[in-house]
């Protein structure tokens, strides 16, 4: 467990890196066990694959992504996938925060990939989002090649990849023409892995901000524009929460200054309203993309969790 340790370490070295490096930290007690994991201890190295062209764009260089395949043969019917977004506030991160998590899942044999999406101010919403459902056609499209099952795929995002993932992962897409890379495949994820994100960002007129103005300088950058009602009524994941959304995993710190508890709480609380599959794990001495004294309890049961909805 000293590598979950040192991951937690880093994880309060960089606020707006935080989302990433806090989601290695938690998913690094997940590798302990899992029902796709191999049988013995020592496995063979996994084999990554750095920089793969996942969205061309006519005369734009195009998204990349890094995706770490298991070195032991894929089981019959293959592997689950998992895809995970980086934080940053909309405006930093890289696909490489993600860099020793990738190589970790791949050794307990899933197939994990790491993107680099689109960031503000340079890109504005739904530029993100279109990048990453493009990168879960990418996932399905090629599941057969890397030993995955394209039926069996997990969304993870930390922080402002939680917002991000959730948005993708609840908002209805966009209908695709056919020249659209990789057209013919489903936007769908089958589990939904959620760790300090704002997921209501309407506010109640004259009411307290509940973010701070670092915040919403950045959604600023993101939208290209002043916030009105109607975009970030659009931007909130809980608008789009329905009856059959992916089974959701929620992780939030109790001391979160950057993004209140009370994002994950009423997340999870209209989940279970509606019939959807939602646990949520509140760390009572824990800030933003940080773990307190929790990280093996949360990996736990997120290990839990992702058994019970990926390994089918």
């Amino acid at each position: 467990m000293t590598s979950i340790r040192m991951q937690q370490r880093l994880a309060g070295h960089s606020a707006s890196r935080g989302g990433a490096l806090a989601a290695m930290a938690f998913l690094g007690a997940l590798l302990g066990a899992g029902p796709w994991a191999p049988a013995v201890a020592a496995t063979p190295e996994p084999s990554v694959q750095e920089g793969l062209a996942y969205c061309p764009r006519a005369g734009v260089e195009p998204l990349r992504l890094d995706l770490a395949v298991p070195g032991t043969p894929a089981p019959p019917g293959g592997r689950p996938m998992i895809l995970l977004v980086h934080g940053g506030g909309w405006v930093a991160g890289s696909r490489r925060d993600y860099a020793p998590l990738i190589r970790s899942l791949a050794r307990w044999g899933l197939v994990a990939a790491s993107l680099d999406y689109r960031l503000a101010p340079q890109a504005h919403w739904p530029a993100q989002g279109e990048d990453i459902r493009c990168a879960l056609r990418w996932m399905r499209h090629h599941a057969v090649q890397w030993g995955g099952r394209g039926n069996r795929l997990a969304l993870l995002g930390g922080s402002a990849g939680a917002h991000l993932a959730a948005l993708v992962a609840l908002q209805p897409g966009p209908s695709l023409t056919g020249d659209a890379p990789w057209a013919g495949e489903a936007e769908s994820v089958q589990a939904l892995v959620l760790h300090g994100g704002g997921y209501e960002l309407r506010e109640a007129p004259g009411a307290p901000s509940a973010f701070s103005k670092g915040q919403h300088d950045n959604l600023r950058a993101l939208l290209g524009q002043p916030p009105d009602a109607a975009l970030l009524s659009d931007l909130s994941p809980l608008r789009w929460l329905r009856a059959d959304a992916p089974p959701l995993f929620l992780v939030h710190g109790q001391r979160d200054a950057v993004v209140p508890v009370a994002q994950s709480r009423h997340l999870h609380a209209e989940a279970l309203r509606l019939g959807v599959p939602a646990e949520l794990c509140v760390i009572p001495d824990a800030g933003h993309a940080d773990f307190g004294s929790a990280a093996d309890l949360v990996g736990a049961r997120l290990r839990d969790f992702l058994s019970r909805h990926l390994a089918r």
